[in-house]
């Protein structure tokens, strides 16, 4: 039988006492059809000899990226910052500076979701965007360090204290260790002529200087999720990054996904 129909499964059902065997449902009336016409159950009915269900032919395969994945846009490069839930589905975050409402985006040559939400405004707080998620992905608490490894955000920290030790990470340049040196702190940005509210600045103490595309990546306490990059700045050969802490994401609606 398993040669000329789509068989799934077969075995006993054993609360009727019956053969069971588990079809796709495009072939169930025509293995009904055989069975009944067949002479070797001509003698007795088919019934007590099999319960024949239909089953679709369709699995969907959920897939989950892993935060600090390379993410782009029409016309640019981000980081996965992190991956979670909003309005109670799947959703991603990501830095907001560069995107606009409806922006499709994408991973490996596929799209992962739609702009839902951007927070890059005039003398608004924070920066950066909440990406409603395609049908079959999911989110994953887990995220890049050093060398390609992976561990898993446990928690958050909505808003490091000055002094905290911190690690982001970035696609182009990989994991940097720093400090938080100020909070609560306004950046200009000349181009579009607004100013960012509420940043955190951090004192890069090891690792690679800043460049384009590492903006939306996270950064993290141990394995607290604490917020999405936005930008950097050289004072005295001192390299230092800016970041939305966390608070202002989940104001917003978002929530990381942790284990």
């Amino acid at each position: 039988m398993q040669e000329k129909y789509n068989v799934i499964s077969y075995g006993v059902d054993v609360r009727e006492n019956k053969g069971l065997i588990r079809v796709l449902a495009s072939d169930y009336s025509e293995v009904m059809s055989d069975i009944n016409l067949s002479s070797l159950y001509s003698s007795r009915n088919a019934q007590d000899m099999f319960i024949i269900e239909p089953q679709d032919s369709y699995i969907e395969r959920n897939t989950s990226i892993v935060t600090g994945s390379p993410i782009s846009f029409v016309g640019g490069t981000l980081t996965l910052g992190g991956s979670g839930t909003y309005d109670n589905s799947t959703a991603f975050i990501t830095s907001g500076h560069e995107l606009c409402i409806g922006d499709a985006i994408m991973y490996g040559g596929s799209t992962i979701g739609t702009v839902a939400e951007i927070q890059y405004t005039n003398n608004k707080y924070g920066d950066f965007a909440i990406i409603t998620a395609s049908s079959g992905y999911t989110s994953s608490s887990a995220v890049f360090t050093t060398g390609g490894n992976i561990i898993n955000f446990g928690g958050y920290l909505s808003d490091p204290a000055v002094g905290t030790y911190l690690y982001k990470y970035g696609k182009e340049t990989g994991q940097a260790y720093c400090e938080v040196t100020d909070i609560g702190v306004s950046a200009w940005d000349y181009e579009n002529n607004i100013i960012i509210k509420g940043l955190t600045e951090v004192k890069i103490i090891s690792g690679a200087s800043d460049v384009d595309g590492n903006s939306g990546g996270p950064y993290r306490s141990d394995d607290y999720f604490c917020g999405v990059h936005s930008g950097s700045r050289v004072s005295d050969g001192v390299s230092y990054a800016y970041f939305t802490p966390y608070k202002y994401i989940y104001n917003n609606g978002f929530l990381i996904a942790t284990n």
